[in-house]
């Protein structure tokens, strides 16, 4: 579902100028940590899949 997501906002022309927004992300489990642990782990993730090229997600291997 967020793939599909992705590639309808990257082909997706959101002004007259032709804008092109794309999305990177990061994929966690809430596995009973405090807020800000959840949000640092899935930081991380996104920060990684900016810093590999950008449009993309990155999933925390712990999940498979």
């Amino acid at each position: 579902g967020l793939e599909r997501l992705r590639t309808v906002i990257e082909s997706h022309a959101f002004s007259e100028h032709k804008l092109q927004i794309t999305v990177s992300g990061g994929i966690t489990e809430y596995t009973g940590e405090n807020s800000s642990a959840l949000i640092d782990r899935t930081q991380t993730l996104m920060l990684h899949a900016r810093n590999s090229g950008r449009n993309r997600f990155c999933l925390d291997m712990d999940l498979l």
